[in-house]
């Protein structure tokens, strides 16, 4: 694209995917709230739901949605203003209302800032950790509570489990008390700018399908085992038929840990994974934007009724008002259809006076 065609990211929550596209663009994140560098766009990719809108009002030619997570988030009524929807996986296109589904195009998992494949052995060995690692989420423990998960994490075998609370010191301290009541060994970690090394000890991620920490799981090569749960059906189905996950319940955990975790399942898992190539779901993004900003040539901001369309050439003599205010819609036509329904709304107005009299 050239300096007349600019494309940039609009994001109005401050997330790690709109700085990420951002940098790969070289330009700055749009806030919107800024309504003259909205109207100098031709493409918007916006990555929540406020930043579509205000791409809308602004009347951007090509408005691309991003789905950084398998939740589509955003209001129905919020996304059909977007030319393009770009989601994570393939198949997912089936959890947006079905008038929206074409408009879908997979880009693959967006990883977090940092996030990539580490040597998860080596790693395992400068933290004297020996055998398979179990990273569950804070997600998870908001959902579930740390003592249901920790019942289920005593009844694996040979596991070490790691724990990202996030920033919730309540998690991190019943953790402290209640894993040496139910024998799990391991260890908890915070967010912080060494998050992602953590994350990449882990051979398993336990979550929710439509947990944002999806994404980072993916990025670090750890196959998952999402928790069933209907409401997120979708996104479970979308996992497993990827052959990136097997689903649990919180009775069942233990079982599929067990499961997952068998060398042959895990190399499987790690491969379709290898496949996604999450490595490159931004430039396909990019990409994405640009080809729908081509294919939109003719899809342009509308001009003020009034203004000529090509080359209007100017009347030689008076002409009457109706003539005047339709010659800049190109069309006569519509002026006296405009002028007959004013004649007929009058009528009607006057009409409906006599009848209140």
């Amino acid at each position: 694209m050239s300096g007349h065609e600019p494309v940039a990211v609009v994001d109005s929550t401050d997330s790690g995917p709109a700085h990420l596209i951002a940098k790969s663009l070289g330009r700055p994140v749009v806030a919107p709230s800024d309504e003259e560098a909205l109207r100098s766009l031709s493409v918007a990719i916006v990555t929540d739901g406020h930043a579509l809108t205000a791409s809308r009002d602004a009347d951007v030619p090509t408005r691309v949605a991003v789905l950084p997570a398998l939740s589509a988030r955003w209001r129905s009524g919020d996304l059909t203003d977007a030319h393009v929807i770009c989601v994570p996986l393939d198949g997912f296109e089936k959890a947006l209302p079905s008038d929206l589904r074409a408009r879908a195009v997979v880009t693959g998992p967006l990883a977090p800032d940092g996030f990539m494949p580490g040597d998860r052995e080596a790693l395992k060995a400068a933290h004297g950790i020996e055998g398979a690692v179990v990273l569950i989420t804070h997600e998870l423990l908001d959902e579930h509570g740390p003592n249901a998960v920790l019942v289920q994490l005593g009844l694996t075998n040979s596991v070490t489990v790691v724990f990202d609370v996030g920033v919730d010191v309540e998690s991190a301290d019943a953790l402290r008390r209640l894993a040496p009541i139910h024998d799990v060994p391991g260890y908890i970690f915070a967010d912080g700018p060494d998050a992602f090394a953590h994350w990449q000890l882990a051979d398993v991620v336990v979550t929710a399908p439509n947990d944002p920490a999806v994404m980072s799981a993916l990025s670090v090569g750890a196959p998952l085992v999402v928790m069933e749960d209907p409401r997120h059906a979708i996104a479970s189905s979308v996992l497993r038929d990827a052959g990136v996950a097997s689903e649990a319940s919180l009775s069942t955990l233990a079982v599929e840990l067990e499961v997952a975790l068998v060398p042959a399942t895990l190399a499987a898992r790690r491969d379709k994974i290898a496949a996604l190539d999450g490595a490159s779901s931004i430039d396909r993004i990019v990409a994405r934007s640009k080809e729908a900003y081509v294919a939109g040539r003719g899809r342009r901001r509308a001009l003020p009724k009034g203004l000529p369309i090509g080359l209007e050439p100017l009347p030689t003599e008076p002409v009457a008002e109706a003539t005047r205010h339709a010659k800049g819609d190109g069309s006569a036509e519509r002026a006296r259809s405009e002028a007959d329904l004013e004649s007929k709304i009058d009528a009607e107005l006057e009409a409906l006076k006599k009848r209140l009299k």
